[in-house]
């Protein structure tokens, strides 16, 4: 690939993700973890639902909402990795996400959760002026699913740096059956858009 196709393929990608209406699927734990998570990603094209900070115990796939410049000054914040998000992950498109059954949450008190039709629990959100977390900023969306099978033709696996994305990519060729599920991908470094994140060189 010559340097000038990738610094082009890289342009339509950024201006793309500026563009439409994107969600994003960032990963959590360590290093090795995330790593790890992502590498199976790439091979099963699957997210997997959990039920973390999620009332009711229902298992959902989560993505954030949010503007390319926030996301970048989150994860360039030290103190905002105390979240654990790393800067790996998915971004695809929100409008598919919504026919997948996906909704925006519903940030409310605890006290209105049992308001909530049975069916739209999964998106009751604490929101508490006075409460220890506050994870609205996140625009979070849920589908209520144990796993939800990626469409590739709107989805981009995302990396702080091109070591990160050697090395997840390699991981996940050595796990596939057939290499070409890992190779569909289209793929970013963060880097590569200016985007410099504390994961390493």
């Amino acid at each position: 690939m010559s340097w000038e196709f990738e610094y082009h393929h890289v342009h339509d990608l950024l201006h793309s993700i500026h563009r439409d209406n994107k969600l994003f699927h960032l990963l959590k734990g360590t290093e090795h973890e995330a790593k790890s998570i992502m590498a199976d990603i790439l091979v099963s094209h699957t997210l997997r639902g959990g039920n973390g900070f999620i009332r009711g115990g229902y298992s959902c796939v989560c993505a954030g909402e949010l503007p390319m410049s926030q996301i970048s000054q989150y994860l360039a914040d030290p103190n905002a990795l105390d979240q654990e998000y790393r800067a790996i992950g998915v971004i695809f498109d929100k409008h598919w996400f919504f026919t997948q059954g996906g909704r925006p949450v519903i940030y409310q008190p605890e006290n209105e959760f049992d308001l909530l039709h049975d069916e739209m629990k999964h998106l009751h959100m604490l929101y508490d002026p006075h409460a220890e977390y506050d994870f609205s900023w996140i625009r979070e969306w849920r589908v209520k699913a144990d796993t939800l099978t990626l469409d590739l033709s709107n989805a981009l696996a995302v990396f702080p740096n091109r070591s990160w994305k050697r090395e997840v990519l390699a991981m996940a060729r050595e796990r596939a059956n057939d290499p070409e599920t890992v190779n569909a991908w289209e793929t970013l470094a963060l880097t590569d858009i200016g985007i410099s994140v504390l994961e390493g060189d």
